[in-house]
C-alpha cells in the first residue's frame, strides 16, 4: 500500500496519463537511471560560494566528483559515476535530510537507500541539454512559484513510540508515520529560453511546462525550447517517521542539476530511442543506446530493474572508487547539536520550542537574539566631526527604514565608515522575521537603501549569534561561580540545536 502526500495526479498515476496520451496519439519515451549517494558536504557548485562552505549541507549523487566549484570538464573527466548509465556524468544534489533524535537530542542523517533520475521526452522533438547547462528546481512555492515535489509512503506504520508529533503545523512534507519505504520526488523544469546556460537566480532561464504535472505539457513562449523532463527520486528504506527536516531548515524540497552529458551523444539518444512511457516508468530504459553497467555480463539490453533490493545490490557492484571530500570539506556532517551553516529562521524561532516541550525543559521567555549588521561608507566625513546630532539622525533614518526602535541600533565608527549593528528578536521588525528583513534589504539593492537613509551604502550583510537564555522572571540568567556557562544552559534549553552557526549568512 502506498500513501501519497501532497502529490499531483501526473506523478501519482503515470499509467493513467500514459493511457490518455496514447489515446490522444501522443507517444513519448523515458529512461530510468539509478544511483547511490556520492557524498555529503556543505558545498554548492551552483549557488556557491565557489571558494568555501555553502549555507547548508547537501547530498550528492551522479558523477564521481564534487567541490565548491564544478565545471563541465570536471564532470566529463570524473572517474565514473554512482549510477548505472556509463554516459551520464551529470551531477545532482539536494539539501541533506536529517532526523532529530529526541533521546540523544542530535540531528542524525537519514540514511538514503538509493536515488533515481527519470528522463522523459518526445522522440525527435526534444533538444539535448547544452554543454554547461545547470538549473535549480523546487523550494518554497510562495517564493518560487508553482513547484512539483511530493512524497510517497509505502506500507505506512505507527508513529515513533506511538507519538505522531512533528515540528508543529510546519510539518507539511515529511510523513509523521513510519514507512517501509519513503519516496521523495521532484520534477525539474523542461522548458529553456534557448540562450542562457544559467541565470542569476539559477531558475529564470528555465520554466515548467503547463500543466505542471504532465510531462508532455506546453512550454511558455518565453521558454520555447523543450528539454528532457527529469524527475529526481530519493528513497529512504524503513523510514522512522517523526521529526525530519531538510538541512536548510525547511520542508520544501529543492534540487540542483549540472548536465554532464556529451551533447551530441544525448541528442542522438533523444532522436533514436522510443518507448511508450512518457513519465516515470520503472521499466523503461533506452538501453541501448544508453550503456547500462548493472546488467548481467554478456548482455547488452536493459530489460528490467527488478525489485528495489536487487537495484541496490546491482548498484553496489558497479560503484566507482570512493570519493574523498576531505580536501575541501572537513566539518562534521552527522550527529549534530545544530544544523551546520545558516538554515532558515524557522529553526531559530520555532523548532526549539517544540523540542523543549517534548523533552520537558523549561522554555526561555525570549526568542533568540539575532544581530543584523549594515555597513555604510560615508565619504568626506571627518570622524572627529561625528557628533550626537549626526549619530541621532543616522539612527533615526535607519530605524525608519527597518521599522524598529532607534534604541536597538548601535553605531561604531572607523576611518571613513560606520558599522550599524541592529539587535532584535524575530518579532521586532514589523512582523517580519529578521531573515526575511535581511533578504528584503538585499533585494532592494545598495542604491535604493542609500536614497532612503541619506548615506552611501556599500553592502547589507547579516549574521546570527547564539542567544542568551532568559530566567523565568524575564531577566538575564548570567550565572556565576561554578554554574554552567550560558552556552551550556542554552544547549540544555534547546537553543543550540536551533541557532545558526556564527558567521556571515
Amino acid at each position: 500500500m502506498i500513501n501519497f502526500h501532497r502529490i499531483n495526479a501526473g506523478a501519482l498515476f503515470p499509467a493513467l496519463f500514459l493511457l490518455i496520451t496514447n489515446l490522444c496519439g501522443i507517444y513519448g519515451t523515458s529512461s530510468k537511471q539509478d544511483f547511490l549517494t556520492l557524498a555529503i558536504a556543505r558545498v554548492d557548485p551552483i549557488v556557491g560560494p565557489l571558494d568555501g562552505y555553502s549555507s547548508h549541507m547537501h547530498t550528492f549523487f551522479g558523477a564521481n566528483f564534487t567541490s565548491y566549484n564544478v565545471t563541465l570538464q570536471d564532470l566529463l573527466s570524473a572517474k565514473g559515476n554512482t549510477g548505472n548509465v556509463l554516459e551520464n556524468k551529470s551531477l545532482y544534489w539536494y539539501p541533506t535530510i536529517y532526523h532529530f533524535n529526541l533521546e540523544t537530542r542530535l540531528f542524525e542523517i537519514a540514511e538514503i537507500w538509493f536515488h533515481s533520475a527519470y528522463y522523459a521526452w518526445v522522440t525527435n522533438e526534444t533538444r539535448a541539454f547544452p554543454e554547461g547547462f545547470r538549473m535549480i528546481s523546487g523550494g518554497d512555492p510562495d517564493i518560487y512559484g508553482e513547484q512539483d515535489f511530493n512524497t510517497g509512503c509505502t506500507d505506512p506504520g505507527p508513529c515513533p513510540g506511538n507519538d505522531c508529533s512533528t515540528f508543529g503545523d510546519y510539518s507539511t512534507f515529511f510523513p509523521k508515520t513510519s514507512c517501509k519505504e519513503l519516496q521523495l520526488f521532484l520534477k525539474m523544469p523542461e522548458c529553456w529560453d534557448g540562450v542562457n546556460l544559467d541565470s542569476a537566480d539559477h531558475r529564470s532561464h528555465v520554466a515548467h511546462a503547463q500543466p505542471i504535472g504532465l510531462t508532455n505539457g506546453t512550454c511558455p513562449t518565453t521558454h520555447p525550447v523543450k528539454l528532457p523532463t527529469i524527475r529526481v527520486f530519493t528513497r529512504i528504506y524503513n523510514y522512522k517517521g517523526g521529526y525530519h527536516i531538510f538541512s536548510d531548515g525547511t520542508q520544501f524540497m529543492h534540487a540542483d542539476y549540472i548536465s554532464g552529458w556529451n551533447e551530441t551523444f544525448l541528442q542522438a539518444v533523444l532522436n533514436s530511442c522510443s518507448n511508450p512511457s512518457m513519465d516515470a516508468d520503472p521499466d523503461a530504459f533506452c538501453g541501448p543506446p544508453l550503456t547500462f553497467t548493472d546488467i548481467p555480463a554478456g548482455t547488452t539490453v536493459k530489460e528490467s530493474a527488478g525489485v528495489d533490493e536487487d537495484i541496490v545490490l546491482a548498484l553496489q557492484a558497479v560503484q566507482p572508487p570512493s570519493f574523498d571530500t576531505s580536501s575541501f570539506a572537513t566539518e562534521q556532517t552527522n550527529n549534530l547539536l545544530r544544523l551546520q551553516g545558516n538554515p532558515t529562521m524557522y529553526l531559530a524561532s520555532q523548532l526549539s520550542s517544540y523540542l523543549q516541550s517534548l523533552t520537558g525543559t523549561s522554555s526561555p521567555t525570549t526568542a533568540p537574539t539575532i544581530q543584523y549588521k549594515v555597513l555604510f561608507t560615508i565619504p568626506s566625513v571627518d570622524i572627529s566631526e561625528v557628533d550626537a546630532t549626526f549619530i541621532s539622525t543616522m539612527k533615526d533614518n535607519l530605524a525608519s527604514l527597518l521599522n524598529v526602535a532607534a534604541s536597538i541600533i548601535n553605531l561604531t565608527f572607523a576611518a571613513g565608515s560606520v558599522v550599524a549593528t541592529v539587535t532584535f528578536t524575530s518579532s521586532s521588525a514589523s512582523g517580519q522575521t529578521p531573515q526575511a528583513l535581511a533578504q528584503s534589504l538585499n533585494s532592494q539593492g545598495s542604491a535604493a537603501i542609500s536614497t532612503q537613509i541619506g548615506y552611501t551604502v556599500t553592502g547589507v550583510t547579516s549574521n546570527a549569534v547564539s542567544p542568551t537564555p532568559q530566567s523565568s522572571d524575564g531577566g538575564s540568567d548570567s550565572g556565576g561561580g561554578g554554574d554552567e556557562t550560558s552556552e551550556e544552559r542554552g544547549r540544555e534549553a534547546g537553543w543550540e540545536v536551533a541557532a545558526f552557526d556564527d558567521g556571515w549568512c
